[in-house]
């Protein structure tokens, strides 16, 4: 029955944990960009024990690199990094891939970074190192992927339902036309 799920992407996995199912959020492909390397590396050891698939980048500039060769469902970046920091990055992921998440972790955090953060759009959470409890991390990656798959699922309905509409008011216009032409 597991198996069955797995690799499923997007979807509901069941993991099985002492022995009695329950329900997992499918894992994401997360980019991580942070200039220091030893966060980078801790960081990126959480998120892949938590499942998801990570990407390291050292920088913004490597970042965007990342985000020009593979799809991502979720970037994690430090606000200040050199070359291009996070506010840049943030800029060209949503000239790159519009769709994706973004979690801005910093410790250089005030209330002006993060005001000027959400307004630039498409930021998911904003997050100041340290963190209190690293797990912090995989509940705020966890949410940002339901997020980015509810969207996705909203913009399928969306188009399904004008479809259906579509295709409703043709069959009201052949209507129309019979019952004109039968008088």
């Amino acid at each position: 029955f597991c198996e069955r799920f797995a690799g499923i992407r997007g979807k509901t996995r069941h993991k099985s944990i002492y022995g009695v199912m329950r329900a997992v959020t499918e894992m994401a492909k997360v980019l991580l960009a942070d200039d220091e390397e030893a966060i980078r590396l801790m960081l990126g050891r959480q998120l892949r024990r938590a499942g998801h698939e990570v990407t390291l980048a050292e920088d913004g500039v490597a970042a965007v690199e990342h985000l020009g060769q593979a799809e991502f469902d979720v970037v994690v970046s430090d606000m200040k990094m050199p070359r291009l920091d996070g506010m840049g990055l943030l800029a060209r992921a949503r000239e790159i891939a519009p769709d994706i998440e973004f979690i801005i972790l910093t410790g250089h955090g005030n209330m002006e970074n993060a005001v000027e953060a959400f307004k630039t759009g498409n930021v998911f959470d904003y997050l100041l190192k340290p963190l209190e409890d690293i797990h912090e991390l995989d509940a705020v990656v966890a949410r940002a992927v339901e997020h980015r798959q509810l969207r996705t699922d909203n913009r399928r309905m969306v188009a399904e339902l004008k479809q259906q509409l579509s295709e409703l008011e043709e069959a009201r216009l052949t209507l129309l036309t019979m019952a004109e032409r039968d008088g």
